[in-house]
């Protein structure tokens, strides 16, 4: 489908339905200062079109007005249209000048905390954004483990405020791990409570026993699993955080868990490479695994 603009028609605005024809007509001629495109997001708008998620939210498609116009902003959502052969629906803005590329998608993404605080704000609650960017980490942890890997993309932050909607006592889990400990566990509340949360549903009251001797450090000994995995993580914070990535903390945690609900003796913990599926934890299609990680 050919568009054809007059050029005092600078920024016309239609809500449109648009077939992956259309699409492929509008990307034949791409505009030179068309960002590299970027395929896990051309895979998440994919998906969403193909599963019916996807949502008419005001942002555009963007036109220039040469004689033959050109595609500045929306190659992502055309090429996922192309991709799943399937129409869908968005404002298209023609008319742009294509010389006022370099002032495009240069607003701030929301975070899930942004998300997370707005939705409170609408709830009329008050919220502490400290707690929610750990509720919103801890959910984005528990999310990742359920899919089954950690290094594919992170979680969108739809995506986690789905889980968190679907899962609402998490952030009482979160607010365990955070009281009474010190500044130190509290730099991997996250983590403790997501593995803590994620075995719950098994295990009731170990799993709470669990976070809560790693919070408190009382009744363990030597050879105590909680005991090694706080010597591990605390002994040298920056260490650890600055060399190992989040996905390795969780799976230092999980073998932490592990070992405590199967009344096992660790002196230490060596960092393993793959994924470490959880006892009691909940079920994974071992399709969906990533073991390379």
């Amino acid at each position: 489908m050919e568009l054809k603009v007059e050029s005092d028609q600078e920024g016309q605005a239609v809500l449109m339905t648009i077939t992956p024809e259309m699409a492929k007509a509008w990307l034949g001629d791409m505009f030179t200062y068309q960002r590299k495109l970027k395929r896990l997001k051309q895979q998440q708008f994919a998906k969403d079109i193909a599963t019916g998620k996807w949502k008419v939210n005001g942002e555009t498609i963007i036109i220039s007005n040469e004689t033959k116009p050109k595609v500045l902003d929306g190659q992502h959502r055309l090429r996922a249209c192309i991709q799943v052969d399937m129409p869908f629906r968005s404002w298209v803005i023609t008319g742009m000048d294509p010389l006022k590329y370099d002032s495009m998608d240069q607003g701030t993404a929301r975070s899930t905390v942004d998300l997370l605080d707005i939705d409170s704000k609408v709830a009329g609650r008050e919220s502490s954004i400290r707690n929610i960017a750990k509720v919103a980490a801890t959910a984005a942890l528990c999310f990742e483990y359920e899919r089954g890997s950690f290094r594919r993309f992170r979680p969108l932050p739809r995506d986690v405020k789905k889980y968190l909607n679907e899962n609402p006592e998490l952030e009482q889990w979160v607010s365990d791990a955070m009281s009474g400990g010190s500044r130190a566990t509290n730099n991997y509340s996250a983590f403790i409570a997501a593995v803590s949360y994620l075995v719950s549903g098994k295990y009731p009251i170990e799993s709470k026993e669990f976070l809560h001797q790693f919070v408190s450090n009382e009744g363990l000994y030597k050879g105590d699993p909680v005991y090694a995995l706080r010597r591990y993580l605390l002994d040298d914070i920056k260490k650890v955080k600055s060399a190992f990535s989040r996905k390795n903390i969780f799976i230092i945690v999980a073998k932490a868990w592990n070992a405590f609900i199967q009344k096992e003796q660790v002196m230490h913990y060596r960092f393993q490479k793959g994924f470490v599926v959880l006892k009691g934890g909940p079920h994974i299609n071992e399709d969906n695994i990533d073991n390379e990680e």
